[in-house]
């Protein structure tokens, strides 16, 4: 199977992939993109046997760099439905590798950090999409959740130092 054919089986099954998703067929929606991306990753060994020619002389080569971000991208999105935010970290990672602006790789990833505990990420993420977006209104929520989560660890700061203290000052000295 050439370069082109297997772009081309890559794009059906991601499409396929993407109609499965839609109908809430995440299992189907998983299967469909890991299959897409073996099309798609199977062509890395065609373009090193091709020779030289960088991916932005190549419009295929470029297609293929882009669908291959997108179906990781895909994959997180499945990901997030069953809350397996660890995988979603990954497969976005391996998405902006890819494309390092993707937009939705990118709103995956930092809702992920956001709810490993990873604060300071989702922030850094989300304020690079809401600097790039200010309308964005699922940004915009993810912030707010950001705030709240934020929120809640300094209050449970607060309560961790004010209890030691309160310890400390109880002890008798010697």
């Amino acid at each position: 199977m050439d370069l082109e054919a297997k772009l081309k089986k890559g794009i059906e099954l991601k499409t396929a992939g993407n109609k499965a998703f839609s109908s809430n067929d995440i299992k189907g929606a998983l299967t469909n993109y890991h299959q897409a991306l073996l099309y798609l990753l199977g062509t890395d060994n065609i373009q090193e046997a091709m020779g030289s020619q960088t991916i932005k002389e190549d419009p295929v080569k470029l297609e293929i760099k882009q669908q291959t971000a997108a179906c990781y991208s895909n994959l997180a999105a499945c990901l997030i439905k069953d809350e397996k935010w660890p995988k979603v970290i990954d497969y976005c990672k391996k998405a902006l590798a890819l494309e390092p602006q993707n937009k939705k790789a990118n709103f995956r990833i930092a809702q992920a950090y956001l709810r490993t505990g990873k604060i300071e990420l989702a922030q850094e993420k989300l304020q690079e999409l809401a600097k790039s977006d200010p309308g964005d209104a699922a940004v915009k929520r993810e912030l707010a959740l950001l705030k709240e989560k934020d929120k809640i660890a300094t209050v449970k700061e607060k309560k961790i130092y004010k209890n030691m203290f309160e310890r400390m000052s109880k002890e008798p000295e010697n």
